[in-house]
């Protein structure tokens, strides 16, 4: 299965059993120190967040859940996309991917709920 294929599968999974908007699958690159995902409209294009920045790098560095209801209310929270989009992000839950052997973040996943 290619990779934006799973993205998108596993996408399409979670979006059914939380029932939110939107999701994206991010992946750790420790070498860079970030972490990456395909955007969820343009498979060509990759999403690219500093560990420790943002929401979704704040969940890698600290290995914790964040859960918003309002994301904008969130000083971490970046609007960049929106702006882009047009899309208003409003709650949204963002959980780490922990390796059980190693206890190290490989990556998160990032919903949008309604």
């Amino acid at each position: 299965m290619l990779i934006a294929e799973m993205f998108e599968k596993i996408g399409g999974i979670i979006c059914e059993i939380l029932e939110c908007d939107r999701s994206t699958l991010f992946i750790v690159d420790k070498n860079r120190k970030e972490l990456w995902s395909k955007h969820a409209t343009d498979e060509h294009n990759i999403i690219r967040v500093a560990i420790g920045t943002g929401i979704a790098g704040t969940v890698a560095e600290q290995k914790e859940l964040i859960n918003l209801e309002d994301a904008y209310f969130d000083k971490r929270f970046n609007k960049e996309t929106d702006t882009k989009t047009g899309y208003r992000t409003k709650s949204l839950i963002c959980v780490p991917i922990i390796d059980r052997n190693s206890g190290e973040c490989i990556g998160k996943y990032f919903s949008i709920l309604k």
